[in-house]
């Protein structure tokens, strides 16, 4: 029976490079040896070859067996050259030479692999935090609370052909209108005859013009989450004076000013009747 090849050591670095490759963040040769042997005995013929082909050659500072780990891992051709002190162009040169056999596809098609991988994490990682966005969460149950049922989405932030990110501060609302969102998190106390808690945020003037509703979200912790719907209109016309860019404003928690200057209370969950600027 054919005894399966061993494969060949680099024993030029001395008995202290092992030692050296099991530092934290870097490759441990003793591992990636542990999984060669395990490969059918044509593949690591294969590897073999590929190796003595690329110590005839060699001119970087990295050896075949580590090289090989890095491009197992997922690294990127940035991350090794800098590594190897040569050039990137020189690492996708290398691959094309003596890896592309052993992975089955070339550094162009390897990088390729890598972006397509890295946007679906990223895909998975926007998805979980828009499941657990507590504005969004809010908005979209009291939408859906109202007589006539409001959809409710995310404002995408693209660049080039890909998503990446989306707009904490905004939503979309029937797929139509952006709509910005003030999440007010903390509560304040004003100085008053009732000494009431309010949650204070700051309205900007060319935002009001630039829609049509304006969403504040009440999540101040050990109060009630409200999410309130106001018209940019009034907002206008009761807060800004002429040539005002922006107010600070201040939406009670826990009781009902005498005589508001706005009445906020009014407009929460206003998803349906209340539409109406008559009211």
């Amino acid at each position: 029976m054919r005894s399966r090849p061993q494969l060949e050591l680099d024993k030029s670095r001395g008995p202290g490079h092992d030692r050296a490759m099991n530092k934290p963040g870097v490759v441990s040769r003793s591992r990636g040896m542990a999984k060669l042997r395990k490969m059918p005995a044509s593949w690591l013929d294969a590897y073999l070859a590929k190796k003595r082909a690329f110590n005839r050659r060699r001119k970087s500072r990295i050896d075949f067996d580590t090289l090989y780990e890095l491009f197992a891992r997922g690294a990127t051709s940035a991350e090794i050259a800098k590594r190897a002190h040569v050039s990137k162009e020189r690492i996708n040169v290398i691959f094309n030479h003596h890896f592309s056999a052993l992975f089955g596809m070339s550094a162009l098609e390897r990088r390729r692999r890598r972006e397509q991988a890295w946007q679906e994490n990223r895909a998975r990682q926007r998805a979980l935090r828009i499941r657990n966005d507590r504005a969004l969460v809010a908005i979209r149950k009291s939408a859906q609370s109202a007589k006539k049922k409001k959809r409710i989405d995310v404002v995408l932030i693209t660049k080039a052909s890909w998503i990446k990110d989306y707009r904490h501060k905004a939503v979309l609302v029937e797929n139509k209108s952006a709509e910005s969102v003030h999440h007010i998190r903390k509560a304040r106390r004003r100085r008053s005859r009732r000494k009431i808690l309010y949650g204070g945020t700051t309205l900007y003037r060319k935002i009001l013009e630039h829609s049509a509703w304006t969403i504040f979200v009440i999540d101040v912790p050990h109060y009630s989450q409200r999410v309130i719907r106001s018209n940019n209109q009034r907002l206008l016309n009761t807060f800004f004076s002429r040539g005002q860019a922006r107010v600070a404003v201040y939406i009670p928690l826990d009781g009902q000013p005498e005589n508001p200057r706005y009445d906020f209370l009014a407009d929460e969950d206003n998803w349906g009747r209340r539409e109406r600027l008559d009211r």
